[in-house]
This record gives C-alpha cells, sequence and structure tokens, in this order.
C-alpha cells in the first residue's frame, strides 16, 4: 500500500500467495473461518485455516505435529484479533475497495515508484488461484513464478524453493 502512494521509495516488491481475488473456496474458508470466531472457537478456526492453507502432500507429512500447532495458534491469539484481520480481508475483496490488490497494484504501476515486482504462488493454492496470481502480475507488469507443490503458505511448504525464487529475483 504504502509503494502505491508513492510516499516511501521502494526499489522491489515481492508477494507470495497474493492474487487478484480470492477464489470461491477461499471467499467460502474465510467466512467459515469468521463463523468459528464469531462462536468463539479459536481451535476450529485453526483447523480451518490449516486445511486451506496447506496442500495434501505437506499436511500428509506434517498431520502428527497439526494439533501442537492448533494449540499455539490458540494459544497465541483472540477471536477478536483474528476476526479483525479475516473482515478486513473480505472486506478488500470487493472490486472498488481502495485496498484491493488489483487497485494497488494499478495504482504502483502508475506511480512507477517501483523498479520491479515478483508475485510468488503455489501450484496448489486454493485461496489465490495460478490464474487470478498471473492477472495481479500482468496489472503491475510484474513477474509471476509458480512454486510446485505449495498452497497457500509457499514459504512454509516449499522454503527452499521459495527462497531460491527470491533471491534469484533479488539479484537480477
Amino acid at each position: 500500500a504504502a509503494a502505491a502512494t508513492g510516499a516511501l521509495p521502494v526499489r522491489r516488491i515481492i508477494t507470495t500467495a497474493v492474487a487478484s481475488r480470492r477464489s470461491a473456496r477461499g471467499r467460502l474458508a474465510l467466512r467459515g473461518c469468521l463463523s468459528s470466531l464469531d462462536a468463539r472457537d479459536l481451535h476450529g478456526f485453526a483447523y480451518q485455516m490449516i486445511l486451506a492453507s496447506y496442500s495434501e502432500s505437506f499436511l500428509e507429512q506434517h498431520e502428527a505435529r497439526v494439533p501442537q500447532w492448533i494449540e499455539a495458534i490458540a494459544e497465541a491469539n483472540t477471536c477478536e484479533g483474528l476476526g479483525a484481520i479475516v473482515k478486513e480481508t473480505l472486506a478488500t475483496e470487493a472490486e472498488e475497495h481502495p485496498r484491493h490488490t488489483l487497485r494497488l497494484a494499478e495504482a504502483i504501476r502508475a506511480q512507477g515508484a517501483v523498479e520491479a515486482g515478483l508475485v510468488i504462488s503455489g501450484s496448489e493454492d486454493s485461496f489465490s488461484t495460478i490464474e487470478s496470481a498471473a492477472e495481479l502480475a500482468a496489472a503491475a507488469e510484474w513477474e509471476h513464478v509458480i512454486v510446485e507443490g505449495a498452497a497457500h503458505a509457499v514459504p512454509l511448504e516449499q522454503s527452499s524453493a521459495w527462497r531460491k525464487v527470491v533471491r534469484t529475483f533479488l539479484d537480477s
């Protein structure tokens, strides 16, 4: 958002798991998460987010650790705090919203303040699909790279591949 105003000097931007619009699955997952928070169910919220954010292969590999993650999320957060984040995320879905990702990308491009940008997406992301991430990259005139085998949590699922993409972009 700061780059869209031109107020701060930004040479390069890298976004991960951000797209022009969320998929129906992503919108419904967020509404389900919000419903859990409204019911004051942090554990249910955490399970829903983990299911929506990680690929099947990652969940298979780490299934035994998920209950610890759920407890950590529940202990470190409040329903009010997470609810505010989810509500803001859903509010920015409206294309006329000033912080809608396409509006920000267009503003950043119009400002000419950013030398280069990169949109990274996971091949299995159900929140931010590859097509929607490509649309965002095109709107901003940035590069788009797909990391295979990752869902929404690309840096956690495919950390080596993600770091390689980031380093290659920053070194170019």
